[in-house]
């Protein structure tokens, strides 16, 4: 369950983040995170990686598949069907 929970905190995690990044920010604005360090620059990508597949309909199946690993993952950390704890926490990360 504690897998679950880190899972879903990621995932909203990165969903205010990227709130705040279309509210505050014009598409390719940058602003000091991190002075010196980290800087955030709106960009948009409406595919996978390197717009990939940036299509219409192949958005939807992007969405659909994304969503799809994401239940897949969540099944298997709540049945607890990886024996080994560092497992479960990579795959806590990755959904």
């Amino acid at each position: 369950m504690l897998y679950l929970i880190i899972a879903a905190l990621g995932v909203g995690l990165d969903q205010l983040v990227k709130a705040f990044i279309r509210a505050e920010l014009a598409i390719g604005q940058t602003m000091p995170f991190l002075p010196g360090i980290l800087r955030l620059t709106h960009y948009e990508n409406s595919g996978a990686a390197f717009s990939l597949l940036s299509g219409g309909g192949a958005r939807w199946a992007l969405a659909i598949l994304s969503l799809g690993f994401v239940i897949a993952g969540s099944v298997v950390l709540w049945k607890k069907y990886l024996p080994h704890r560092f497992a479960r926490w990579a795959l806590a990360a990755i959904v």
